[in-house]
């Protein structure tokens, strides 16, 4: 496993567990369509994700797949992280 395939992975791992954390929040809030939205959300976010570096790893070469995939699950990190501040209290 190369360099971008480990911090991939490892931006994934954290994804996971914020995302979790996110879920929980609005879920104990009892706004079902919120809690719907954000599942949602996330499903779209990891199509786009995959059909983005599919496209990137087509034209630009097989080694982009990876580091596509890094940078979007980072750039998510981020994302997730600030939705997270956000509505913790």
């Amino acid at each position: 496993m190369g360099c971008a395939e480990l911090a991939s992975a490892a931006a994934k791992k954290d994804m996971n567990i914020i995302y979790q954390k996110i879920f929980n929040i609005i879920d104990s809030r009892d706004i079902p369509d919120t809690t719907k939205s954000f599942e949602a959300s996330q499903k779209s976010w990891l199509s786009l994700r995959e059909n983005w570096c599919d496209v990137q790893g087509f034209m630009i070469g097989t080694p982009m797949y990876s580091v596509c995939r890094m940078d979007m699950n980072i750039s998510r990190v981020n994302e997730l992280n600030d939705l997270l501040e956000q509505i913790q209290n």
